[in-house]
This record gives C-alpha cells, sequence and structure tokens, in this order.
C-alpha cells in the first residue's frame, strides 16, 4: 500500500504543492542503467553458480576397485562371518 502511494503521489495534482519534482534525466539514465548492469551481472552469477552445481551432480562418484577388493567380493561366498558352529 505506501508503494503504491509513494509512486501515486509524485504524479498527483498534490506534488506541486508538496514540493516534488521530476528527476534530472541524468539520473533517469544512471538509475536505469544501473538496473540493468545489476540484471546483467546477476544472470551471469547465476550461470556460473548453476553450470558448476549440474556439472558437479551429474558425474557419478569415481571409484578405485583394488586387487584386494576383487579376491574379497570373489571369496565372499565361501566367508562366514564367525566360527562355525557344530553340527
Amino acid at each position: 500500500m505506501s508503494v503504491a502511494v509513494g509512486v501515486a503521489l509524485p504524479m498527483s495534482p498534490l506534488a506541486g504543492p508538496l514540493g516534488f519534482r521530476s528527476l534530472p534525466l541524468g539520473s533517469v539514465l544512471a538509475l536505469a542503467l544501473m538496473v540493468v548492469l545489476y540484471l546483467v551481472l546477476i544472470e551471469g552469477a547465476r550461470q556460473v553458480f548453476y553450470t558448476r552445481a549440474d556439472a558437479q551432480a551429474a558425474l557419478p562418484p569415481v571409484r578405485h576397485r583394488t586387487l584386494r577388493h576383487r579376491i574379497q567380493r570373489r571369496a565372499g561366498r565361501f566367508s562366514q562371518p564367525g566360527p562355525l558352529r557344530p553340527r
């Protein structure tokens, strides 16, 4: 509500009696340039951030399987985690 009043008040007939004046053209252009530059920089930062995050998420984890791992995998079905019970 207060933003709408702040936008409408300088354009209303009360602007003159309240002392409102229009901004100089240089100020309006500088403000527009800052807004455009801000949007370009934010978009660039967003592209860099999400490109890196997507690239890291897309890569599977690197596995290094050694000879010991392969031997343990083959011997696993013949192994018992504890002593055997007598029958």
